[in-house]
């Protein structure tokens, strides 16, 4: 027998301008693809060049609109739904190729058709949580009011361990759950929400939220009704299914999902391929680019997210951008040093935390889009100056973004076609930076389209008092690799729906973001604006702060932030209320931001000092310890012994019980063991 497409498939011209025309598509719709090639994956249109006309083939097709076509309707039993929306729906069918292409293809309802064997597989975890490098442990330090309580997180993948402790009280069982309990499913809802129960290390970002499970067998969101039922504001997905550099269906449907959803944020690891290259699309063959790990981390209203190492190192393993379109991706970095599956949690955790904050200071939850805008013009830059293909917008930089929703700097707007809003700003003196952030909603594209972007907005920023105008920051996307490394310069924007204009040492006064509806399809467009000033000559301690804990006779990251022009600081620590200082480095290089201190073996509280000049920067009070081993004793019918090594110069312990959901005081003793009767503490 002949290769089916040999026979059956007819490759018309017009398919080759496809990829040129920028295809109209609404939120009620897909706009309808010019040929029935274009309507398959780039993987099914390679299968289906080989394929005998009888292969069965298990796909995934997606239809305009609620109602299941007649075409669909003909295989009775052997289809299922997976998903629906007001848009559009899917349906999981195994049918022959012959009919693949004499019907399905040919029907005019049928929008997309991908390849349904794609598994989903969990990208790697990390194997320690660091809370610093992020600004989280900050957060948590100067406002732990905000800890996403209230809130709840849902968990794409497989399910996590619900008898572990760090959860107790705190998932929530739905019916989309998977069935299967991984390791890595637990990893993950730990850095987002765990409880620190078992050990100081297990606290996640958000570890006062709700947690919950969602299969990821099906790679589509959840019904809108179960996200809206079960109250989830945020759903982490650390998984991919191997390099795709197309816009899909299931792109289309999470941008969908997230103008359905207002306040849903959905965040994606951006994959564990970064120096691999791209067998399909525009940058196929290009090492170290374009390698995300799935087509629905093309989708424009979600935030993907990338890893670096405990240093800001952007991890050579951490799959790269840009998108399919030469869109920028990923949007944010984050710490995930064996992967980007722990860098997509904490990025997680930390938007519950800021949709917390917001909504005890607003009333509401935030918009998605805002959210966005705050963590993008948030972020610290890392790696090639200024945006990148490897970083996005840069590393995540929670304590900033806490800092832009507290004070207000936002912006909230709406444009039409054509259409012009202005918003002033006043920047004060004494500036180092001033960053601004546009991010929209953009209605979902036609699957396969060359270009995702629907609706066009620009932004300005300029000097009222002298008319001078400043451009967002442009990547070249061109496909060559000394194109795509190239720093961005200022200029119209036509293929994000995020765009970001920063200006180094501004003039103090007043300037005015101008917002510009160059294409609009529908009536309006919202969008959102977070803009952020860094000041000079700040200099602020990260870690460790009175939360924290250094262990004695190791060597420990100490971590801080610092504006000064001089680059040089003088170190020391003290162990008695500052009485006496000790040195630990007279050459700190401020700029690193970091420092590896070799601490005493000692047991004792104590306090670091930056000194800058005439400037001397004090750190919290925290504590340097070892980990208190315990052990069992004795486990009698009626009591049981624990026990724990006695510490030099410690007179007193403290010992914890496991209370409703987090650990609780229970006693104070000079011993180092307790004896506890079981009808009390069963």
């Amino acid at each position: 027998m002949k290769p089916l497409t040999s026979v059956t498939i007819e490759f018309s011209p017009i398919h080759l301008i496809f990829g040129i025309i920028a295809l109209a598509f609404s939120v009620s719709s897909f706009a309808q693809p010019l040929s029935p090639e274009l309507k398959m994956s780039p993987k099914l249109q390679q299968l289906m060049r080989t394929a005998e006309p009888e292969k069965k083939l298990k796909l995934i097709i997606a239809v305009n609109g609620e109602d299941v076509p007649a075409v669909i309707k003909e295989y009775g039993s052997v289809v299922k739904k997976i998903h629906v929306s007001v848009s559009f729906s899917f349906y999981e069918i195994t049918i022959t190729a012959r009919d693949l292409v004499s019907k399905i293809l040919m029907h005019p309802d049928v929008i997309f058709v991908e390849d349904g064997t794609r598994k989903p597989i969990e990208e790697l975890q990390i194997s320690n949580l660091d809370l610093s490098l992020n600004k989280i442990n900050a957060v948590h330090r100067k406002f732990p009011q905000w800890n996403g309580e209230g809130l709840t997180v849902s968990i794409k993948e497989n399910k996590p361990d619900t008898a572990d402790i760090d959860f107790k009280n705190r998932f929530v069982s739905t019916p989309v759950s998977s069935n299967t309990v991984s390791s890595h499913a637990s990893i993950m809802a730990t850095m987002v929400a765990g409880g620190g129960n078992s050990w100081h290390l297990g606290k996640g970002a958000a570890w006062g939220s709700k947690i919950s499970s969602s299969d990821f067998s099906t790679l589509l969101p959840d019904a809108n009704a179960s996200y809206q039922q079960y109250n989830i504001s945020v759903q982490n997905h650390s998984y991919g299914v191997g390099l795709e550099n197309f816009y899909g269906a299931d792109a289309a449907a999470y941008d969908a999902s997230s103008l359905t959803n207002t306040s849903l944020l959905h965040i994606f690891s951006s994959g564990n391929s970064g120096s691999s290259a791209s067998s399909t699309g525009v940058y196929s063959g290009i090492a170290g680019a374009a390698n995300l790990t799935g087509s629905f981390k093309m989708a424009k209203n979600i935030i993907t997210v990338g890893a670096t190492d405990s240093f800001g190192i952007i991890a050579v393993l951490s799959s790269k951008g840009p998108a399919h379109d030469g869109r920028i991706k990923p949007d944010l970095v984050a710490f995930g040093e064996d992967g980007s599956s722990g860098a997509a949690a904490l990025v997680s955790g930390v938007s519950l935390m800021l949709q917390q904050q917001y909504k005890q200071l607003n009333g509401s939850l935030p918009a998605n889009s805002l959210l966005k805008a705050v963590l993008i013009n948030s972020a610290d830059d890392v790696g090639n100056t200024g945006i990148d293909f490897a970083s996005g917008y840069g590393s995540l930089n929670a304590l900033n973004a806490a800092k832009t929703l507290q004070s207000g700097r936002f912006f909230s707007g709406t444009v039409s076609n054509a259409g012009v809003q202005n918003f002033t700003i006043t920047i004060p003196a004494g500036i180092k930076k001033v960053k601004a952030t546009i991010v929209w909603n953009d209605p979902p594209a036609s699957p396969n389209t060359a270009k995702a972007l629907v609706n066009d907005l620009d932004m300005e920023l300029i000097r009222i008092s002298t008319g001078e105008i400043w451009n967002p920051w442009v990547l070249n996307s061109f496909p060559n690799t000394d194109s795509l490394q190239l720093p961005a310069t200022r200029k119209k924007d036509s293929l994000n729906n995020a765009e970001q204009i920063t200006i180094d040492n501004p003039v103090s006064g007043n300037y005015q973001i101008r917002m510009k509806g160059f294409y609009v399809s529908a009536s309006s467009q919202n969008f959102h604006i977070a803009y952020q000033f860094d000041s000079t000559d700040v200099f602020d301690w990260h870690f460790p702060n009175k939360n924290d804990f250094i262990f004695s006779a190791a060597s420990n990251t100490i971590r801080w932030s610092s504006s000064f022009a001089t680059g040089i600081g003088v170190l020391e620590y003290t162990i008695n209320n500052g009485a006496n200082w000790q040195l630990i480095n007279n050459n700190i290089n401020l700029a690193t931001g970091y420092y590896k201190w070799q601490s005493p073996a000692i047991i004792n509280e104590a306090m670091l000092r930056m000194n800058i000049g005439t400037n001397h920067f004090v750190s919290d009070t925290f504590t340097i310890s070892q980990r208190t081993l315990t052990g069992v004793g004795f486990n009698c019918p009626d009591s049981f012994l624990i026990y724990w090594h006695k510490l030099q110069g410690i007179n007193n312990y403290r010992v914890y019980k496991l209370g409703d959901k987090y650990l609780e005081p229970f006693i104070t003793t000079v011993d180092s063991f307790v004896v506890l009767s079981k009808n009390i503490n069963p």
